[in-house]
């Protein structure tokens, strides 16, 4: 009630002026929880923003966390505390902006700074923070690409992230993101996956760069690489074949069979591997490869013979359906 809002911002105005930064520091979430219109909480804050206690200065940042007001309230406290001295404050500063829709413009140039700082976590913040920059450029797509350089894993994978989200503004960094696709890390190799799938001038280039990696050594990245290709519909039916022959794998099964699903379309150059799925031992397989080949149309004319025969074969209603509506596509 007012009442105990009014006691709370006395004992606050009290407190803020303590000699031990610990009870200056409890002043703040006191504010936070207190003041729900901001001004007076505000006010303080920005009092204390210089305030030699990294602990007070902390408290504020994982206080304006929790804010409704907008980052446009804090702007200046914000840009003292991505310069402050203090490693863990930088980053609680980049970490607000990144959680944040869109992060203002008028923050970039200091993190493209922090960026480059020592400190791995600073550089975390920064491209977490980059990522969610509000009016991307191909400029800042460009220093952004510099980070792919590092030794550390983490941070290039950030950077493709960050990357990523820049989308086709970034599509001049392809070539430099490109080689990240054969990386010995299957981390870094989804992770550039998922950038090129964004990034690359055109959705064919960006399949055909994908394709391979549904051979990768790693389920994971097949696993990635699959559900991204499901993504493009129709305009990824190149990857059908490889996508068919991981519907064998326990491993790779689910991922494959949602692509084929979103994918629903086949093309002429997987007809060969489609019929081979005809003489399955799996049932499920028999039946995708009936409706795929079905999707071919008129250029899959070289299964009517293996598909009629079936047809007379089967004592399955299902099987006979499916296999009658390939034929009907195929023999129009």
């Amino acid at each position: 009630d007012v009442c105990s809002s009014d006691l709370a911002l006395e004992i606050a105005r009290r407190l803020i002026v303590s000699e031990q930064d610990t009870l200056r520091a409890a002043v703040i979430p006191l504010l936070a929880s207190n003041d729900p219109e901001g001004s007076e909480k505000l006010g303080i804050f920005k009092a204390v923003s210089a305030d030699t206690s990294p602990v007070v200065r902390k408290a504020i940042l994982d206080a304006i966390k929790d804010s409704d007001l907008s980052l446009e309230a804090y702007e200046m406290l914000l840009h003292h505390s991505l310069a402050d001295h203090d490693d863990l404050i930088k980053v609680k500063a980049a970490n607000i902006l990144a959680t944040r829709e869109r992060c203002p413009q008028i923050y970039e140039d200091k993190l493209i700074q922090l960026m480059n700082e020592e400190s791995r976590e600073v550089q975390l913040a920064a491209l977490r923070a980059l990522a969610t920059i509000e009016t991307k450029t191909p400029s800042s797509a460009e220093k952004l690409a510099t980070k792919l350089s590092s030794s550390e894993k983490e941070i290039i994978i950030q950077a493709l992230k960050a990357l990523g989200e820049f989308q086709k503004i970034a599509s001049e960094e392809y070539s430099v993101v490109s080689p990240f696709l054969q990386n010995a890390s299957p981390d870094i190799r989804s992770a550039a996956m998922t950038c090129i799938s964004k990034i690359a001038p055109d959705t064919e280039t960006a399949i055909d760069s994908l394709l391979p990696l549904l051979r990768d050594q790693d389920w994971t990245v097949r696993k990635a690489t699959a559900i991204q290709l499901g993504t493009f519909g129709s305009r990824a039916r190149k990857a059908v074949s490889d996508l068919f022959l991981m519907l064998q794998s326990d491993e790779d099964e689910d991922a494959a069979r949602s692509a084929l699903k979103a994918i629903d379309d086949a093309g002429p150059d997987s007809l060969e591997v489609l019929l081979k799925g005809l003489d399955s031992d799996d049932r499920g397989i028999r039946l995708y490869a009936m409706f795929l080949i079905g999707k071919i149309g008129s250029e899959a004319s070289a299964a009517l013979p293996k598909l009629r025969a079936m047809l007379e074969d089967s004592d399955s209603s299902r099987f006979r359906e499916t296999i009658q509506q390939a034929i009907n596509r195929i023999d129009k």
